[in-house]
């Protein structure tokens, strides 16, 4: 069994346009945004 992952919320100041491509790719993998975006931030750290 795996233990919880501890989680922080965090505001990030982003572009509108960013945003709306952001939230377009997630539409098309049916994710939210939040966890598409935490995604593309695991494969880059």
């Amino acid at each position: 069994m795996e233990a919880a992952v501890q989680k922080k919320a965090t505001m990030f100041r982003l572009s509108v346009d960013l945003i709306e491509r952001l939230k377009e790719m997630a539409k098309k993998e049916h994710r939210s945004i939040n966890n598409f975006v935490e995604c593309v931030l695991l494969d880059v750290a």
